[in-house]
């Protein structure tokens, strides 16, 4: 029973995360933008593709087992 219902929270969460995440040629292109700017290491953090999905995973936090 307890498996079921920790698949159940993971299933939750991954759902909602990825229905909020920007499309995949949108989030390549952020990439590519940040990598072009020189927005690398901790820079990296500024940029829209890390702020984009750093909020959405803050909004739905992995459930801890």
């Amino acid at each position: 029973m307890a498996l079921e219902i920790s698949l159940s929270k993971n299933y939750t969460y991954a759902e909602s995360r990825a229905s909020e995440y920007p499309e995949l040629k949108e989030q390549f292109d952020k990439l590519f933008h940040a990598i072009d700017t020189g927005l690398l290491g901790e820079t990296a953090k500024t940029s829209s593709f890390y702020t984009e999905l750093k909020a959405v995973k803050d909004k739905y936090p992995k459930p801890t087992e």
